[in-house]
């Protein structure tokens, strides 16, 4: 089994069980137990997942939280780093099951890291390092990412990354939305950028789409008709908003698993973020990336009406 990091707490806990849900659906066959927070009970969760999970009590805040759940495993340990308010909506499970068993034999300690969502800024190469590309022995390809640009995205991780993120967090008590600070996320800040000896890997076409669950507290529309679909009860205590937001391109079948090297041209096969209802915070687009959405849109469309 693959320990999944779960950053949650008890409020959080139904968006918790719905993330769980999503992962028995899309990957049935998945290897992860699911770390998950708390701090007064989880006995529901116990009931529904069983051995599924494994609760800690930990203390309230969010660096207490999950440096808690990271003590009794090395640095060089590989987790699944799953924050709660992302889910999966579809993904490449062949793409997915490689990736577990090769961390489970990398050799290489310099790979720290797996993202397989592709979206937002990753279209341009300011975030990665071209010719920085690795191929995995099931053949699929990856690129390195320069920064923390989208790391609270689902990903594949070594616990040491994640140790040293939280530990440079503040002790005082801090609200979620100040971790985009932290690692220059929110709008005018630069990204924090990785050490040398973190290398962090993303794959060169998205194999994983996300969706997010929650918004300045509130549950998207998006989770809302996720979680009615799969006849879960949405607690009262969560307000509700309009925004729908689902990170990654639909999912395409791929005859080649190897993609082309970022450094052979520009990285037109990357996928983006869709959100709708209020902007995004930082989701402006440069002049290219609108160039190369618009090419890709209209290609689409003329393919879709056979003029291509």
């Amino acid at each position: 089994m693959l320990t999944a990091i779960v950053l949650t707490y008890d409020r959080n806990h139904a968006i918790t069980d719905h993330m769980i849900a999503r992962y028995r659906s899309v990957w049935p066959s998945h290897p992860l137990r699911f770390r998950i927070p708390y701090q007064d009970s989880a006995e529901w969760l116990i009931d529904r997942h069983g051995d599924t999970i494994e609760p800690v009590r930990t203390p309230p805040g969010i660096k207490d939280t999950a440096l808690c759940l990271l003590e009794g495993l090395a640095d060089d340990a590989w987790v699944y780093w799953c924050i709660d308010d992302k889910y999966p909506v579809d993904m490449d499970v062949a793409a997915y099951d490689a990736a577990a068993r090769w961390i489970s034999e990398v050799q290489d300690p310099e790979i720290q890291g797996l993202l397989l969502c592709r979206c937002g800024s990753f279209l341009d190469e300011v975030n990665l390092r071209p010719g920085s590309e690795i191929v995995s022995p099931a053949g699929y390809a990856y690129v390195e990412r320069k920064n923390y640009y989208h790391c609270w995205l689902h990903q594949f991780v070594r616990v040491g990354v994640l140790r040293a993120l939280f530990s440079e967090f503040p002790d005082e008590t801090f609200p979620a939305k100040k971790m985009d600070d932290f690692t220059g996320q929110s709008p005018g800040l630069s990204v924090k950028v990785f050490d040398a000896e973190q290398k962090m890997y993303l794959a060169t076409s998205n194999r994983v789409r996300f969706g997010e669950s929650a918004s300045a507290g509130r549950i998207t529309k998006n989770c809302c008709e996720s979680m009615e679909a799969l006849g879960m009860h949405i607690p009262e205590h969560f307000d509700r908003c309009d925004r729908y937001t689902i990170y990654g391109r639909p999912l395409q079948a791929q005859n080649e698993r190897r993609e082309p090297s970022p450094k052979s041209g520009p990285l037109t096969g990357a996928d983006t973020c869709s959100t709708t209802g209020k902007r995004r915070r930082g989701s402006h687009m440069t002049e290219a990336q609108k160039q190369r959405v618009g090419a890709a849109t209209a290609s689409l469309v003329l393919g879709i009406l056979g003029l291509i």
